[in-house]
């Protein structure tokens, strides 16, 4: 029986994953083209995120979309991967909205060059959202 489940991201920067990677206490590991799950079994993929400092959790496999572009997560959530939905949050929440975050600071960052604005980040921690302002003085 499988416990992988597929989580749809289109990744497409692996520089901005590994930052978001980071701040959450995961590991980018690129080119590692296994990753762990249930019972000491692994699956096929191109990069693994790990969880640091955590040899018993479960690793997310990123695999190839159709469009041969971007990557989707595969992964184990079963028993939590051991730790795994501990750190990326139920259906891997924070590591999808720490990508999206990252996305859209570059993407912020890019304009406000054309601009010649300034990009202000606030977190409002009671919400958990990321307000990201361009200010052109």
């Amino acid at each position: 029986m499988s416990h992988i489940t597929t989580i749809n991201v289109k990744v497409k920067d692996l520089n901005i994953l590994e930052q978001a990677a980071n701040k959450l206490g995961l590991e980018l590991v690129r080119g590692q083209k296994t990753f762990k799950y249930y019972n000491g079994r692994t699956g096929s993929c191109e990069h693994v995120l790990r969880v640091k400092n955590n040899r018993n959790a479960y690793e997310i496999g990123l695999v190839k979309d159709k469009d041969g572009v971007s990557y989707n997560f595969d992964t184990d959530f079963f028993s939590g991967g051991y730790g795994l939905v501990d750190v990326v949050g139920q259906n891997c929440e924070k590591i999808i909205n720490g990508y999206a975050v990252g996305v859209a600071k570059k993407s912020a960052n890019e304009i406000a060059a054309t601009w010649g604005a300034t990009v202000i980040e606030e977190y409002n921690e009671q919400t958990g959202e990321t307000q990201i302002t361009l200010r052109r003085y």
